[in-house]
Order: structure tokens, then C-alpha cells, then sequence
């Protein structure tokens, strides 16, 4: 996925650098009978979450057959509505969604294992108990809008095989793609603070704190 959001957070890592630079020390985590892995993705300046595409449709019940079945993952991040998809954007497009709440997307895509290895990606895997799992599922299934209970895609996104959708939320400089990937692990039970995570600098700081203690 390219990183369209680049120079938005770039301007926005500018003006929060400091706010990140203090995060407190890792509690001490629970052992769980039954893990679930979920990868957190760094793209630049913007975050992603990486997780089975048969658990998500299996909790969700949607079918999203747009996207291809089967690929065993399933990658999402969530942006402004407008700046998130536009092909140039612009200074303008920057600062309205930095400082005035604007309405948002989600971008999700497929991968398959081989893709998946080939791309390299900048990726913390953590783990999660199968309670604090469905709830970063069902916190990743509350970001789309689907009065219908189907969401439907707006547009191609930035990748192949990747549709933007309507999202539930707005996005502004206290409400980034990066603080809303730490909401969501911070469902799942992982101790990490969304209001330290306005940049992916910020947040990957946190997650790889517990990369190592959670892993087996």
C-alpha cells in the first residue's frame, strides 16, 4: 500500500514529535491459553492491522466479495475521507484534516502468504487472547459504515486489490490512522495509549515494547 498519508502525518510529526516521546514502561502481561496473532504494519507515516481474512469474515458475517477470498490475510487502515483518496492532495486538503474534524475512510486489501513475504513490510506481530481478539474484531467491524450491515466500496484503493469504504468516526489531529491502529489493539488488551500514537513513530515505539513478551 502506498503511503498516501505521508506528507499529512509528516506535517502533523512536525508539530506532535515531542507528545511521543514519553510512553510508559510495559505492565507486566498475562499468559494466555489461546493466542491470536495480529500484525501491526508501518508504512511510512501512516499504520495498518494485518489478520486473518476468515476470522474477520466469520465474526463479521460479511461476505465483502469484492475482495479476494482466497487470500488468507486481510490488511486495514483507516484515514480522512478526502485527502486519504485523492490522487495530488493538496496543501489545503493537509491542513483542513489535520485541524478541523473531516469524515473518514477505511482501505482494505488482500494478501496472500507469498505477497505478504515478498513486500518486506516494517510489521510488529503481537499477540492476543481470543477474548481481547474478538473485541479488536469487532472494534475493526464498528469503523465501517454499513447502515445496511454490508459495506459497500466507494472507490479502487491504493494497491492491488484494496477498496476504500465508508468509515464510521472523523479524522483529526488527535484522531490519526495511527491512533485509531492503537484503539484497536488497546481493545485486544494490548496496554498501549492511542493518545501517544498521533504518528506511527509513536505508536510502533509502544507495540514493539511488548513484541518480545508476547510472542511464543
Amino acid at each position: 500500500m502506498r503511503a498516501r498519508p505521508k506528507k499529512l502525518l509528516q506535517l502533523l510529526g512536525l508539530t506532535l514529535q515531542l507528545a511521543c516521546q514519553s510512553t510508559s514502561e510495559p505492565q507486566a502481561v498475562r499468559a494466555a491459553s489461546a493466542m491470536k496473532k495480529l500484525v501491526v504494519v508501518k508504512h511510512d507515516w501512516h499504520s495498518s492491522l494485518i489478520l486473518s481474512q476468515s476470522d474477520f469474515v466469520a465474526h463479521s458475517g460479511w461476505p465483502l466479495s469484492q475482495l479476494d477470498s482466497r487470500d488468507a490475510l486481510i490488511e486495514f487502515a483507516w484515514g480522512d475521507e478526502r485527502y486519504y483518496q485523492a490522487e495530488e492532495p493538496s496543501v489545503t486538503d493537509g491542513i483542513a484534516a489535520l485541524f478541523w474534524p473531516t469524515p473518514s475512510v477505511m482501505h482494505v486489501r488482500t494478501w496472500n502468504k507469498k505477497e505478504f513475504e515478498r513486500a518486506k513490510l516494517e510489521t510488529v506481530t503481537v499477540n492476543l487472547s481470543d477474548t481481547g481478539y474478538q473485541k479488536t474484531l469487532r472494534y475493526i467491524q464498528e469503523s465501517f459504515f454499513a447502515p445496511d450491515q454490508r459495506p459497500v466500496p466507494i472507490g479502487i484503493g491504493l494497491s492491488p486489490k484494496a477498496y476504500f469504504f465508508h468509515a464510521n468516526g472523523y479524522f483529526f489531529a488527535f484522531s490519526t490512522c495511527n491512533s485509531w491502529v492503537a484503539k484497536a489493539l488497546a481493545y485486544g488488551g494490548i496496554p498501549v495509549f492511542p493518545s501517544l500514537a498521533f504518528t506511527a513513530w509513536g505508536l510502533m515505539s509502544q507495540v514493539r515494547s511488548y513484541q518480545s513478551t508476547l510472542e511464543h
